[in-house]
């Protein structure tokens, strides 16, 4: 008994993770984002599997819940620039890790092969002036070279330098630490979430207005199992609604900025 539902719990997986792909690859077909403008915005989000929102709930329509709630947040909450437009576009790759979304890394041998990073910024989104930055979580399963704390947080700078030379604001999340990890894995974590604390403490003033830390996706309030998907890895769509809404806070000051600059430069200000 014990193995046929062992069996069909991994059909079900199967059938989830295809879900999801066939929802991602009809809605980057049929659901083609706009140009950004003066009027219309995009929030892009880029990473690993957290950023694909793997375990979440997925429609043709809107993509993954936790992706609709943040477009949700941003169309109903009262803004002195509220007939601005804004789309919330997903780049994220299960199972990448920061090595390969430096923006100086190359995947093969070819000359020609473009990262993941490169491969977005000359995307149609490559416009986004928003950057949703999720990365790390899969560094710590890619064996012993890759999972080192520091190494994670070098190639996050990286990534959000070459950004701010792109002018976008980019918000950097931290890494929710999994109950079901040993203490190793919890402590690999946390290290990797105090250096990237310490570093966006750091920051200069100029860069402190385009790059900011996310919320608190390593507190206690998310690390319980039964918030998690069936695999055990990732959060299910209570954790990614929950993980929605407490990033509102913080993207809502970079939505302001974005709208504000945009109308200044409606108006003629420069």
């Amino acid at each position: 008994v014990f193995e046929s539902m062992s069996i069909w719990s991994d059909i079900w997986l199967i059938w989830l993770r295809f879900w999801m792909r066939f929802c991602l690859l009809i809605r980057s077909l049929v659901v083609r984002s706009k140009a950004t403008s003066l009027t219309h915005h995009k929030v892009l989000i880029i990473g690993d599997g957290l950023a694909a929102a793997i375990g979440d709930t997925y429609s043709v329509q809107e993509g993954s819940g936790r992706d609709a709630t943040i477009k949700n947040s941003i169309e109903s909450t009262p803004r002195p620039t509220k007939q601005n437009g804004w789309a919330v576009v997903n780049w994220g790759v299960q199972g990448t890790t920061s090595d390969d979304w430096r923006p100086d890394n190359r995947l093969g041998v070819s000359e020609n092969m473009k990262n993941h990073f490169s491969r977005v910024m000359e995307s149609r989104d490559g416009d986004s002036e928003i950057v949703l930055l999720m990365v790390g979580l899969e560094d710590m399963t890619k064996g012993a070279a890759m999972n080192v704390p520091e190494r994670t947080v070098e190639n996050i700078k990286a990534i959000c330098m070459e950004l701010r030379a792109r002018e976008k604001f980019t918000i950097v999340h931290v890494i929710p630490i999994n109950p079901s990890w040993d203490d190793d894995q919890k402590s690999s974590a946390r290290d990797r979430n105090a250096l990237i604390r310490e570093w966006i403490e750091g920051l200069s003033k100029e860069e402190a207005k385009y790059i900011m830390l996310g919320p608190s996706w390593d507190a206690s309030r998310y690390q319980h199992m039964n918030k998690y998907w069936w695999d055990g890895v990732h959060w299910d769509w209570h954790n990614h609604d929950r993980a929605a809404r407490d990033l509102w806070p913080i993207l809502r000051l970079m939505v302001t900025k974005v709208e504000y600059r945009a109308l200044n430069r409606l108006i003629g200000k420069k």
